[in-house]
């Protein structure tokens, strides 16, 4: 198979169907009448800081899932998740913030190989994801909180990642996290803030766990309203950030940004197992390794459907 991935016949193929891609996507693109507005990642991060608003998070895996296409990884669909999902795209709360991909206006920004895939779903779904959103609303984008991996310009990612830090600068911070996401663990990304905090939760699944997952949460913060709630546990995590909001809490779908930091810190160019760190978006970075770091385990406060 990887001799003839590297093989003439095989470029000239993909070759001619990225051609054919580029050619439909710019057509649907010219003719599309009203385009969804979308700060980009420096906007969007200042603006969060400077509110302090709850953010949801539409990637293209929570995109699909309204759509009731299983991506494929992690969390099985289900119409109650679609239904929530397509609930709190089309919100509006003044403590909380919608983000979708910055895709329907070009995609200069991302690299080759991240522009043809988003192209290809454009061509697929463009249509109808732009029929579940408020073409008059303006989003933040959705890689703010992935500014590296997927990003063409990768100079500018230190300075994005500065800003994200100075949303919990000095904050009490409460994770709510998969078993194997370790958010922060073994790295500089949560230096700055007052305290650390973590609610360990299944790494595939969570929605089912939904109910004991948020009632933990608002038991273990209780009334302490300025605590920041950092949540990277996929589609339940843009749901969650929704309900904690309603609830009075600032609460942010943080997703892969641990991840991302570490890739940069790396200088890598794609996606890499990470050692001690669950990564979905790899089949060899599914095991979760055993991991032994006592600060890290006395900063675990609940376990909900874990051992």
């Amino acid at each position: 198979m990887n001799n003839f991935r590297d093989s003439k016949i095989f470029l000239v193929i993909r070759g001619i169907f990225y051609f054919v891609v580029n050619i439909f996507y710019h057509i649907q693109r010219v003719t599309r009448k009203k385009k969804p507005k979308v700060l980009n990642i420096e906007s969007s991060l200042e603006y969060v800081s400077q509110n302090r608003v709850s953010v949801s998070r539409f990637g293209d895996g929570e995109l699909r899932w309204m759509l009731g296409i299983d991506p494929g990884y992690f969390q099985d669909n289900s119409k109650t998740m679609a239904d929530r999902l397509k609930q709190i795209l089309r919100s509006d709360i003044d403590c909380h913030v919608v983000c979708i991909p910055d895709i329907f206006g070009g995609l200069a920004q991302y690299t080759d190989v991240d522009a043809i895939a988003w192209k290809r779903m454009l061509l697929r779904y463009g249509r109808r994801w732009t029929n579940l959103l408020d073409l008059d609303k303006v989003y933040l984008d959705t890689e703010m909180t992935r500014p590296y991996i997927d990003i063409k310009n990768k100079t500018k990612s230190p300075e994005y990642f500065e800003l994200l830090r100075k949303i919990w600068k000095n904050r009490e911070v409460i994770i709510v996290e998969g078993s194997g996401t370790r958010f922060g663990q073994g790295n500089n990304l949560l230096n700055n803030a007052k305290s650390v905090q973590r609610i360990l939760c299944p790494p595939e699944n969570a929605y089912k766990k939904y109910d004991a997952i948020l009632t933990t949460i608002l038991n273990k913060v209780e009334i302490n309203k300025d605590v920041l709630i950092l949540v990277a546990l996929g589609p339940t995590a843009t749901i969650l950030t929704y309900d904690l909001a309603v609830a009075g809490y600032q609460a942010i779908d943080i997703g892969h940004a641990d991840l991302e930091y570490m890739w940069m810190l790396a200088g890598v160019e794609e996606r890499i197992v990470v050692k001690d760190r669950y990564v979905n978006e790899l089949k060899d970075g599914r095991k979760i390794s055993t991991l032994r770091d006592n600060e890290y385990e006395k900063q675990i406060i609940a376990k909900i459907g874990i051992s």
